[in-house]
């Protein structure tokens, strides 16, 4: 079996940290998310902090990110490292991380939650379906994603998998398994 997790609000609560990050770079959370609709979301492009920096006119100071980034086990949803660790002793399938999103500001949240350990794989795609459609899958494939109309696409395209849109429907899953 193959457990795929999505990582933002599946295991790490995004809007908790997009608060923070707002606040970390001088805004307030509506500021935040007018640049982050103007900028990034109507333009269909993932978010990317260093673009953002420039767009307010700033730079890029590595050693103030790096702090910020270094640990955000505080924006991990509560129970997810039992979960994770429970399903990693248990042998429950090949557990991947896949992300959708700006490879550098998704590789540094990833790192800075602390669960990438708890993964065979990290994959951070532009495209979930065109990632998934360029591997050829024998075994069972479970797929945790609380996008919906991500998870309507993954299901026109691969019936076989089975989607939950949270850890707990998860669980539920894996009871029925």
């Amino acid at each position: 079996m193959i457990i795929f997790f999505d990582f933002d609000d599946v295991l790490f609560n995004r809007n908790k940290f997009i608060s923070a990050l707002a606040g970390e770079l001088g805004l307030s959370l509506d500021e935040f998310l007018r640049d982050y609709n103007n900028y990034f979301k109507k333009k269909k492009k993932n978010y990317s902090l260093r673009e953002h920096l420039k767009i307010l006119g700033k730079f890029y100071q590595r050693e103030k990110w790096d702090l910020f980034f270094k640990d955000l086990s505080k924006f991990v949803y509560p129970g997810t490292r039992e979960a994770l660790s429970a399903l990693q002793r248990g042998k429950t399938g090949k557990m991947i991380l896949l992300s959708r999103g700006d490879k550098d500001f998704q590789e540094k949240k990833i790192q800075g939650s602390g669960l990438r350990g708890f993964f065979e794989e990290v994959i951070i795609a532009s495209d979930k379906i065109s990632f998934l459609s360029s591997r050829n899958f024998k075994e069972e494939v479970i797929f945790i994603n609380d996008k919906q109309e991500e998870n309507k696409k993954i299901k026109k395209y691969f019936p076989e998998f089975k989607i939950a849109e949270s850890l707990d429907d998860f669980k539920k899953l894996i009871k029925k398994i």
